[in-house]
């Protein structure tokens, strides 16, 4: 263990383009510990394949509904413990 943790909240503005600009390249290449990303505009059941099954992470997905939808998701090193 190096001593530190690194957490990223990232807005995507759409999860489909940062892909194609690069995110997932980035994400594997820095290693960090958690990274949290809104407003990815698609659904748990909507989300391109690349981005449901990220080497090294674990994958969690929020929906939040206001007057128009929010999709939330959160990826992990080790799996969330749920009280």
């Amino acid at each position: 263990m190096s001593g530190h943790y690194n957490l990223v909240s990232w807005n995507v503005n759409g999860i489909r383009a940062a892909l194609k600009k690069g995110f997932l390249a980035l994400l594997l290449e820095q290693k960090f510990d958690n990274v949290c990303i809104q407003e990815t505009k698609a659904s748990p059941d909507k989300l391109p394949r690349e981005a449901k099954n990220i080497p090294g992470y674990y994958n969690y997905r929020e929906v939040m509904l206001r007057s128009t939808q929010i999709f939330l998701h959160m990826l992990c090193e080790c799996p969330i413990i749920r009280f």
